[in-house]
């Protein structure tokens, strides 16, 4: 994120001085009014800029100590722990293991299984980046296909019974979901000439943290298909109110699981916003645990790329409950495979990390989309 930032500071900066120069070879005192509005607006802008760099370094610093957190755990493994990936490590390597070692590794698919420190730490640094996953309601399943009834949220009241009188028959309150497994991916290649303790560092120090950012992004691209395929535009809009209208009108039964999902621009939007004399709104606010949180609910910020406008330059806001839209079904348990045949030419083994996992859209009466030009 804070590339980012330094990018929007850099244009920012760049259009103040182009926005300057222009004003000394203007002759209308309107205009040069107008020109002065944009400059100050442009530095607003700056300003909120520079608060989030400093935002994003804590963040940095955050993220390095949680990284010295995950070395000192590894530094301070059992001795069981340690044989586990280094059995590991002869397995997907294809060589020759003890019986003891073999007993250590859960084998599946011509793959092993992770152990669950892999997991621990796994989890450690995907918190690191934003995902949309612990919002969403994750079912935990063994099968690769399957179909689970789900309620639905805000049709359920119970029926007063009278003695001598048939309970009355309810209007169907669940649907049936269907949901088949896919396996996501990703193939890291490691040179043959690796000895066992130096794939047990691989595994440790290289796979997990890569494997980590990119399991919450895919898992994030797949989430936000179903969010943006199922949001309703609300027309009109014009400004930030509007978002906090559309949050305002969810229905109470919806409120509980509320998120809304912006980009950087949109973030820089409502934390820079003030009020007739200069002053923060203060619209975000941060809570002790991280949490960003906007009109009482929390705000996920994602990337421009993931989270684009209809219209380039556009503000833009996705209000909606995950927990009621998203049905995330978890199969459990990371797999590691390796293949020879793939790289044999570059002398290499590609070693291949699965997780699989399924989204299903159900409620989607809490889902809607806010787009509106930046005001002047």
């Amino acid at each position: 994120m804070k590339d980012k930032l330094l990018a929007l500071l850099n244009a920012k900066n760049a259009e103040k001085t182009a926005l300057a120069q222009r004003a000394d070879g203007v002759d209308s005192a309107e205009e040069l009014r107008s020109i002065n509005a944009q400059i100050r607006s442009i530095s607003n802008e700056i300003e909120t800029i520079n608060e989030l760099i400093k935002i994003a370094d804590e963040s940095e610093k955050r993220e390095k100590e949680r990284e010295k957190l995950v070395l000192v755990a590894q530094n301070r493994e059992t001795g069981a722990s340690s044989e586990e990936y280094r059995a590991i490590a002869k397995v997907i390597l294809k060589r020759d293991i003890t019986p003891e070692e073999r007993a250590l590794v859960t084998v599946a698919d011509n793959g092993a299984i992770l152990p669950e420190e892999f997991v621990n730490q796994l989890q450690l640094l995907r918190k690191g980046f934003p995902s949309l996953k612990k919002y969403c309601h994750v079912i935990p399943i063994t099968g690769k296909t399957g179909k689970m009834p789900f309620a639905t949220i805000g049709t359920n009241k119970l029926s007063k019974l009278v003695s001598g009188s048939a309970i009355p028959e309810g209007s169907k309150v669940t649907e049936d979901i269907n949901y088949s497994i896919d396996d996501y991916g990703k193939i890291i290649p490691v040179e043959n000439s690796l000895t066992d303790d130096e794939v047990v560092g691989l595994i440790q120090n290289v796979i997990t943290p890569e494997f980590a950012e990119a399991s919450v992004l895919t898992e994030n691209d797949e989430i936000l298909a179903i969010i943006t395929a199922n949001a309703d535009a609300v027309s009109g809009a014009t400004s930030y109110e509007d978002v906090e209208a559309a949050m305002n009108g969810v229905l109470p039964s919806l409120r509980s699981g509320l998120v809304t999902i912006t980009n950087l621009s949109g973030y820089v939007y409502l934390k820079g916003l003030k009020d007739g004399e200069l002053r923060p709104l203060n619209l975000i606010t941060t809570l002790p645990d991280g949490t960003d949180v906007f009109n009482g609910r929390p705000i996920i910020v994602m990337d421009d790329a993931d989270v684009a406008p209809t219209t380039p330059g556009d503000m833009i806001f996705y209000v909606t409950n995950l927990w009621a839209l998203v049905k995330f079904f978890d199969r459990k348990g990371y797999e590691i495979g390796s293949s020879k045949e793939v790289l044999f030419n570059y002398n290499q083994t590609a070693i291949r990390v699965l997780e699989r996992f399924d989204v299903q859209k159900l409620d989607d009466r809490a889902c809607k989309k806010i787009e509106f030009t930046k005001p002047a």
